[in-house]
Order: structure tokens, then C-alpha cells, then sequence
């Protein structure tokens, strides 16, 4: 049976609700890694201890004040995507180039529906790039010599976005997840499968094996919450399987490049050609009916 994605608007609050409590973790844990840190180590003041809060709580009003203007449910897609933003940004961000930004994104969003993002993302990244700012290394990771563990990397210890980086919590969600019935559980198997058999096979070719590629926060994290968002992947579970398979390819052949951020290049694609993965199986259920 192939499965229909459509969502009433409670469907929608309360997978929002239920995302926003397994982000819970992941804040705290980036406020400890990307703040007290920070501030025990004499790199930020006091206040600026607390800057992977204020992306989010910047994310909170910014949403609010858009659903006002649009008429809208505050807790909402918009809203949801605005606290992701706020969870996979570089801690390096400016927060006053952070709100100009997500404003900007939003005003756009609003008459060009397309996934915000990954395109927030890769202005930010590239705004860092030019200013010559770490892209991802807070303060303090740049300071010391690191060789991380297995373990390390689990608990949340390598680098990624302000708070997504508790690699432990990215999976306890994607399995708590895999058990709501609105949640899109094909695209992240169908897309972390096909790109981990490729690169296991390839790291036994070659013999090289990179933690970063095997345990990346930030495309964990982007596969497990992001590429599964309604308003952008297939409707129909078999557009997802098909969805995901593409995914996991393009991410394997990116990550030769560097798939920190090419991982958003390759949401951007898809999230544009998401509808010719349903009109795939549509097309070959008429083809079989004929």
C-alpha cells in the first residue's frame, strides 16, 4: 500500500509539538558546548554565554510577529522551520546578521514558498567564509588540539551548528519519531542507508576511514528533521523511498567535496523536484493498470 501524506492542521501541531520537545535536549546541550564552555574559558562575556538560546528565542519572536502578520497559527511549519535555522547555524553567526537574515528569509517565504533553510544556511556560510570566520569550530575548538572518539563524537563533542551536535539525541529521535504515523520515516532510512553503504564501502577500498563523514552531526541532523518536512519531500511513501535513495546518492558523491554544507545544496535540489518523485509512481501505476 502506498501511503498519502496529507495532514489536518492538527496532524501538523502535534508533529511540531512532539519535534520541539526532542529538541529540548539538543539546546541544552549546545548551550553548554557552545556557551559555558566558552564563558569558563574566558572566550565570551557572560551574556554572549547564552547565544545559542538567543538564536532560538530571536527564531520564536521572529515566527510570532510573521504569524501575526499572516494571519496564521503560531505554531506552524514557519515556526518550525525558523527554530531548526536557529538549532543548525554556525554559533560564529552575528546575531544581528542572524535577524536581518531570518527576516529577510521570512518576507521572501512569504510570496516564494521554497525551503528557507538551506538557502538561510548557505548565505550565512558564505557571509562567514567572507568575513574569514570559522564556518563551525566555536572559540574554544579552535583554541586546542582535538582527536575525537567514537564516544566523543556521540556524546556531541565534533563540531556542527549551534545545537545539533548531541549525535546521541539525533538518533533517539529518529527512532522516537519512526513511530508517529505523520512522520516521513522512509526518506531518512532510504537516505542514511544508501549513504552509509557507500561510504563503508568505499572506506574498506580505500582504507580510509573519516569519522566526520561516518558521524556528521550536521547531516544527521538535516536528513532526520529537515529533508523529511512536508512541504517539501513527496506526499506518497513511495516518492519518499525514491526521495530518500536520491538523497543518500547525491550525499555520498558531495561528501568527496565537503558535506557540511553540501549537504543544504542537496536539500535545495530536491526540495524544488520533490512532486516528480510522486508523479513517478503515479505514472508507473497507470503504465501497470494499461
Amino acid at each position: 500500500m502506498n501511503k498519502v501524506y496529507l495532514y489536518s492542521k492538527n496532524d501538523i501541531s502535534s508533529l511540531i509539538k512532539l519535534i520541539f520537545c526532542l529538541f529540548i535536549p539538543f539546546a541544552f546541550y549546545g548551550l553548554y558546548k557552545n556557551g559555558i564552555i566558552l564563558y569558563q574559558n574566558n572566550l565570551v562575556s557572560r551574556l554572549l554565554m547564552f547565544k545559542p538560546l538567543f538564536f532560538i528565542l530571536i527564531s520564536i519572536i521572529i515566527s510570532f510577529i510573521f504569524s501575526k502578520i499572516n494571519k496564521k497559527r503560531f505554531i506552524n511549519y514557519e515556526l518550525l522551520i525558523n527554530i531548526i535555522i536557529a538549532m543548525v547555524v554556525s554559533i560564529n553567526t552575528n546575531l544581528i546578521v542572524y535577524i536581518v537574515l531570518l527576516t529577510i528569509i521570512n518576507v521572501i517565504h512569504k510570496f516564494l514558498k521554497f525551503n528557507t533553510i538551506p538557502i538561510f544556511m548557505l548565505i550565512d556560510l558564505l557571509i562567514l567564509f567572507i568575513m574569514k570566520k570559522p564556518l563551525y569550530l566555536n572559540a574554544f575548538e579552535i583554541s586546542v588540539k582535538h582527536n575525537y572518539s567514537l564516544i566523543d563524537y556521540i556524546i556531541g563533542k565534533g563540531y556542527g551548528g549551534a545545537c545539533n551536535t548531541l549525535l546521541i539525541m539525533s538518533i533517539l529521535s529518529w527512532i522516537i519519531l519512526s513511530f508517529n504515523i505523520n512522520y516521513k520515516r522512509q526518506i531518512p532510512v532510504m537516505a542514511l542507508s544508501t549513504y552509509y553503504i557507500l561510504l563503508i564501502i568505499t572506506s574498506f577500498i580505500t582504507g580510509n576511514f573519516d569519522m566526520n563523514l561516518l558521524l556528521n552531526s550536521n547531516l544527521l541532523f538535516a536528513v532526520i528533521f529537515i529533508c523529511p518536512i512536508t512541504l517539501y519531500s513527496p506526499y506518497l511513501s513511495g516518492g519518499c523511498y525514491i526521495f530518500g535513495l536520491i538523497t543518500g546518492l547525491l550525499l555520498y558523491l558531495i561528501s568527496f567535496i565537503n558535506v557540511d554544507y553540501g549537504i543544504y545544496i542537496v536539500i535545495i535540489v530536491l526540495s524544488f523536484s520533490n512532486k516528480l518523485f510522486d508523479k513517478l509512481i503515479v505514472n508507473r501505476k497507470k503504465i501497470k493498470r494499461t
